[in-house]
């Protein structure tokens, strides 16, 4: 009689596993130390500037041929602030995690796409008043993972890196800060020059979202 668990596919699975999470757990770890650099030179070359943690829920999709739909996601980072003259403009570099993505209609199917990223952005702020501000600037990311509740999309077809730009707006009072974000991601998801990848369920697919944020700064 044979086992109801395969003993050589049980030790495959379980060390394929731990793999998995001491991969993840070696990129957040990185992300760790990354922001604490990130702050360290951000004081050095700033004296005067704000440091803070940033947090929130977002809401993608992509854009392109297909039909897509809405996902939730999140992101959390790390923000400084440094005043630029005197006249209300604000230089304000960030360090963050997030997850996006969207759902995908294809064909006679649908599949979920969740993406994690690690991102580097660079936005200037302008204060109209002592609590409304707006901004804009660009991302830089690095793809972490992927994960499709279908694979229709092999994971080593995704293009590693991300460029887009941001827009935002928002509220602060005191040491927090309440803002609205939108990300539009400019560079495809997939490597189109592949002659392999090209043709893939999300090809000419981009990614954009809209953040709800809370920042605290100290």
């Amino acid at each position: 009689m044979k086992p109801l668990i395969d003993p050589i596919n049980l030790s495959n699975h379980l060390a394929l596993t731990r793999n998995r999470l001491t991969e993840r757990n070696n990129v957040m770890k990185n992300v760790f130390i990354v922001c604490l650099l990130f702050l360290a030179a951000v004081s050095k070359a700033y004296p005067q500037a704000s440091a803070g943690v940033r947090g929130g829920i977002l809401y993608s999709h992509l854009k392109g041929p297909l039909p897509t739909s809405t996902i939730t996601g999140w992101e959390v980072g790390v923000f400084s602030k440094a005043e630029i003259g005197e006249g209300g403009a604000y230089f304000q570099p960030e360090i963050d995690y997030s997850l996006k993505g969207g759902k995908v209609a294809y064909h006679d199917s649908s599949f979920v796409l969740r993406m994690q990223y690690a991102s580097v952005r660079l936005l200037g702020i302008y204060n109209f008043t002592d609590w409304l501000y707006a901004g804009g600037g660009g991302f830089f990311s690095f793809l972490v993972k992927t994960d499709q509740d279908k694979e229709f999309v092999k994971p080593d077809y995704f293009f590693p890196f991300a460029l887009g730009v941001v827009l935002t707006t928002g509220v602060q009072m005191s040491f927090v800060t309440l803002g609205v974000r939108y990300d539009s991601g400019l560079s495809v998801l997939t490597k189109q020059a592949d002659p392999e990848v090209a043709g893939n369920a999300l090809q000419n697919e981009k990614i954009k979202a809209l953040q709800l944020t809370l920042g605290v700064s100290f």
